[in-house]
């Protein structure tokens, strides 16, 4: 009886570890933009995937998101952070995104680069 409440004790605290483990944004999770662009209601527009390389779901609650535009007049950043996200992707997992930045000015723009951290 001891070995048996034992291993059920065992078998559950394996899942709690590995459950804890699985459920967090690990360094397997890539953001991969595709496109960027202003909308006419002043928002700014990031299409891309998030890529899981790991070998466990991936679970991100927040982000943040810097773009930079090459312009005629220099480099022009924008950022703003995103709470609440709960987005989970399975193992080996590609998952559609968009992020919509509010409130933005609109610049006229050459070329793009997105930095995407959590």
């Amino acid at each position: 009886m001891k070995k048996r409440c034992l291993f059920i004790v065992l078998c559950i605290a394996s899942i709690l570890v590995i459950g804890a483990a699985s459920a967090t944004a690990s360094s397997d999770l890539e953001f991969v933009p595709s496109k960027v662009y202003f909308t006419e209601n002043n928002s700014l527009m990031v299409e891309g995937n998030f890529y899981n390389t790991g070998v466990f779901i991936s679970w991100l609650p927040k982000a943040n998101v810097e773009i930079t535009f090459t312009t005629d007049n220099g480099p022009k950043t924008i950022s703003q952070s995103f709470t609440n996200m709960d987005l989970m992707i399975n193992t080996q997992g590609i998952r559609n995104w968009n992020f919509e930045l509010h409130d933005v000015s609109k610049v006229e723009f050459s070329s793009w680069k997105v930095k995407f951290s959590y």
